[in-house]
């Protein structure tokens, strides 16, 4: 029901920015822009604000005042919109928008984007509301005694009441529905067209297809109830299952279960299919292109599913069935008597004396189809209709990702054995937890096992060595599925084995830091021997360090995104001297400057992988090293900085000079500030634009490009960010009394926009 609301209390983030230091890190955080052009401000009723600069800790502040202004040479401010009430203030979806409902007295209206919309004897729950792109925005509000839904400024037309929650947008935003009410007769409004009149609309019935172009809703006229779709009065029923009612994935088709007398039915596309004693619920589904429909339902004590409204045989019970991926193919199991069956696009298969619960499987292609099945105490897979061999137990039954091949894991008696393409392996003790794996292509095929107290990895049929340890959920294949590694134990040494060939022995190496390149040309890992710490890339140890990263938990080494560069961080000195140790970033082998310490030891690759950055620690002052060229030293250097720019070409990072904080952007200093916000410093899409949050004693600014905006008392942390067109857009507060704020709206606009 429509209901006017007066006021409106919501936490509100309005930046709070905390200063701390570690290590002469200061932690940050925000977006920024270039030049303003547009401030506005509007009031708000009674709030409890949270992260208030300065904090309010749960104080009650109230708002007041709306203010527009026009900036580029200065701030120009004047009064436009003051309201004593706060109905609602929300962002649209991007963050880039905002909207308010506000009354003065007994008049009431939305403000968005600092645009004030015609007055109102009120305004609806829920209101404003933006739709999911971001590009439009709904109300409900009330004109004397009657109600209207207002999107983008238009007002519908008028009723006595509407459902709550009203408006509806559909998925893609471009259109909206809601149910009202005139007198005693209810209709759907679909992009401001009424809809044919009923005695009601079912409550959350009201539902826009995936792709948004149709709508449907469940109503009713007298004791009937129906479905309507695009307008379209469904056939009528004694009652429908609302809840029911589903579109296909492409939103072209749709279904609901219905009631009439004692019988039910599903209506495909406004079609009523053939009448039951009931329908199983949760069996109905479309296939997942969406051409084909299947459910299940019974007559007596029998059940079947009815596929594309067609009837397939009856059994005693049936379990919920199954589309292939390309939605070609439906199968499902059935029980006859103490027998169980699979039913694979309508054809009976074998009978068993069991079905392994959620065994069945599509190849990724569609095209096959697996089961495991019980007869008596053995168990066989079941592929495309042929029985396999018997075993006492089956586990880890698997398609590779092109779908021509299948293998499994199957124990008989003492021994287990994996099945690859109806071929069994020579038999083991036991099969690793993990194996069988196929490569990403399909086109490989290994597995770990066990066999007289030692481990193998047979890789495409071939058995390896035998090691006293494999480590678990090895091998492991490369991206491209050409290569493949595992981790093995020796004594008590490791080593790795990567393409057959056994690397040298350690004493450790490092779980999870094995890895291949994204491009699957080099492989890398950490590793210990005595005091000393390695990292093997392609097979070639690096020099001998203290220790890779500190802590071996950690990722080194990684990879750049083109698999061209690997890099670590590595200490250097002797492990017993305290303070005398140095730590060094080394890249594809080659090392770095030496430091007294790497911030967070993992430098970061520019976008496009070709560049390196990083912070590193020379007696008390901190550096940023950007491919290996070392920058001016601060005391300190922000958390999240440094970045490159999206072009990779460009590199920003906040520093600490003092107690005042500059933003450094392609080697040059910027201004002084107290702090820097927490996220800043930003860059634009295009890379060229840079923007970033900043203190002034206790006011705050936003500086883009060089250039500071208005003061403020506060910034609100979710608002700000770049546009397409290069304008950077945030909400700010100005505290002007203890109990009275502003909030406005300001765009930096680049120095080329007008």
């Amino acid at each position: 029901m429509a209901k006017i609301l007066t006021t409106f209390t919501l936490i509100m983030a309005i930046i709070g920015f905390s200063q701390s230091c570690r290590k002469g890190n200061f932690v940050e955080k925000k977006k920024q822009k270039p030049i303003i052009e547009k401030i506005q401000s509007r009031s708000l009723g009674t709030f409890s604000f949270s992260n208030l600069l300065p904090p309010v800790k749960g104080r009650k502040v109230f708002w007041e005042g709306v203010f527009a202004a026009e900036v580029r040479a200065g701030i120009k401010e004047q009064e436009q919109n003051r309201f004593t009430s706060l109905v609602k203030m929300t962002f649209s979806p991007d963050g880039k928008r905002f909207a308010y409902g506000g009354g003065n007295g007994d008049k009431y209206a939305v403000v968005t984007d600092g645009r004030k919309g015609p007055e109102f004897d009120g305004l609806s729950e829920g209101s404003p509301k933006f739709s999911p792109d971001s590009k439009r925005l709904a109300y409900g509000a009330k004109d004397g005694d009657k109600w209207v839904i207002v999107v983008d400024g238009q007002k519908g037309p008028e009723f006595d009441d509407f459902a709550a929650g009203s408006p509806h947008f559909s998925p893609d935003g471009k259109r909206f529905a809601y149910a009202a009410k005139n007198g005693d007769k209810w209709v759907v409004v679909i992009d401001g067209q009424k809809g044919p009149e009923f005695d009601g609309i079912h409550k959350g019935t009201l539902k826009f297809s995936p792709d948004g172009k149709r709508l449907a809703y469940g109503a009713n006229e007298g004791d009937k109830q129906f479905f309507v779709m695009d307008g379209q009065k469904g056939p009528a029923f004694d009652f429908i299952v609302t809840k029911s009612f589903k579109f296909s994935p492409d939103g072209k088709r749709f279904a609901y279960v219905a009631k009439k007398d004692d019988k039910w039915v599903v209506v495909i596309d406004g079609q009523k299919g053939p009448a039951f004693d009931g329908i199983i619920a949760g069996t109905l589904k479309f296939s997942p292109d969406g051409k084909r429909f299947a459910y299940g339902a019974n007559e007596g004590d029998k059940q079947f599913f009815v596929m594309d409204g067609q009837k397939g045989p009856a059994f005693d019970s049936i379990v919920v069935g199954k589309f292939s991926p390309d939605g070609k193919r439906f199968a499902y199991a059935a029980k006859e008597g103490d027998k169980w069956v699979v039913i694979t696009d309508g054809r009976k298969g074998p009978e068993f004396d069991g079905i392994a619960a959620k065994s069945s499987k599509f190849s990724p292609d569609g095209k096959r189809f697996a089961y495991i099945a019980r007869e008596g105490d053995k168990w066989s897979v079941v592929i495309d209709g042929q029985k396999g061999p018997a075993f006492d137990g089956i586990v880890a039954s698997e398609f590779s990702p092109d779908g021509k091949r299948f293998a499994y894991a199957a124990i008989k008696g003492d021994k287990w054995v994996i099945v690859t393409d109806g071929q069994k392996s020579p038999e083991f003790d036991i099969i690793l937890n993990g194996s069988p794996k196929f490569s990403p292509d399909g086109k490989r095929f290994a597995y770990a096992a066990r066999e007289e107290n030692k481990y193998v990895v047979v890789t495409d049929g071939r058995k390896g060595p035998k090691f006293d340890l494999i480590l678990k959920g090895d091998p492991k294949f490369s991206p491209d599925g050409k290569r493949i590694y595992y981790v093995a134990k020796k004594g008590d040494k490791w080593v790795v084995v990567t393409d057959g060939q056994e690397g040298p022995e350690f004493d450790v190496i490092v779980a999870n830091t094995p890895k291949f390149s994204p491009d699957g040309k080099h492989f890398a890992y950490v590793a210990k021997k005595g005091p000393n710490w390695v990292v093997v890339i392609d097979g070639q140890k690096s020099s001998k360090y203290v220790a890779i990263n500190e802590t071996i938990q950690n990722k080194s080494p990684k990879f750049s995104p083109d698999g061209k560069l690997a890099i670590y961080v590595a200490k250097k000195g002797d492990r017993w001297s305290w303070g005398k140790n140095t730590w060094v970033v080394v890249t594809n082998g080659r090392e770095g400057p030496e430091f007294d310490d790497i911030a967070n030891k993992q430098p970061g690759f520019s976008p496009d992988g070709k560049r390196i950055a990083y912070v590193a620690k020379k007696g008390d002052k901190w550096v940023v090293v950007t491919d290996d060229q070392v920058d001016p030293k601060f005391d300190g250097i922000a958390v999240g900085t440094p970045k490159f720019s999206p072009d990779s070409k460009r590199l920003v990072y906040g520093a600490k000079v003092g107690d005042k904080w500059v933003i450094v952007t392609d080697g040059k200093k910027g201004p002084e500030f107290d702090a820097i916000a927490a996220g800043s410093p930003s860059f634009s899409p295009d890379s060229k634009q840079v923007a970033y949050v900043a203190k002034k004693g206790d006011k705050w600014v936003v500086v883009t490009n060089g250039q500071e905006g208005p003061e403020f008392d506060g910034i609100m942390i979710k608002s700000m960010g770049f546009e397409e067109n290069g304008t950077y857009q945030y909400f700010a507060k100005k505290q002007r009394s203890e109990n009275k704020n502003e909030l406005f709206l300001v765009k930096h606009h680049p120095a080329n926009k007008k």
